[in-house]
């Protein structure tokens, strides 16, 4: 009977110990759970800025295209309308938006003869554009040769 005691009481110090250690197991999870959690953050942190600073990156490059754009339709003559109402907002810790008053500041540094060259643009992109300038030539003048026929024909 003394035997079993002993053994019973080996094996309930067995498991208090053991359930010691579940608990101290419990709370080194815990705590690497709460420090995951702030190396998390502090990566998300990191991470917003780098894409603010892409965003506002982003931004700068449409609105150099946008000035030229701008400065394109004052060369033509044409009304600005449709982009009136750009607002793009500034990400990081300046807050505010970029708006078509940016635009129209861009617009005075370009000259027409800055307009007519397409070094920034890739050579796909130029040939795109040369083809839609073709294809636009053609739509007109296909449509100035119906005028004419119409025309002619009314006589």
């Amino acid at each position: 009977m003394a035997t079993a005691a002993e053994y019973d009481r080996r094996q309930g110090l067995i498991i208090s110990a053991l359930k010691q250690e579940l608990l101290t197991v419990d709370r080194y999870i815990a705590e690497a759970q709460e420090k995951h959690k702030g190396i998390e953050r502090d990566a998300l942190w990191l991470s917003q800025t780098v894409l603010e600073e892409k965003w506002n990156e982003a931004a700068k490059t449409l609105f150099d295209v946008g000035g030229r754009l701008w400065a394109n339709y004052n060369l033509l003559g044409i009304d600005q309308v449709s982009l009136l109402k750009l607002a793009v907002p500034q990400a990081g810790e300046s807050v505010g938006n970029w708006t078509w008053h940016e635009l129209s500041d861009r617009a005075r540094s370009h000259s027409g003869q800055d307009l007519l060259q397409l070094n920034n643009i890739s050579i796909p992109q130029q040939a795109a554009l040369v083809s839609q300038l073709e294809q636009r030539k053609d739509e007109s003048s296909e449509q100035h040769g119906a005028d004419v026929v119409e025309v002619w024909l009314k006589k």
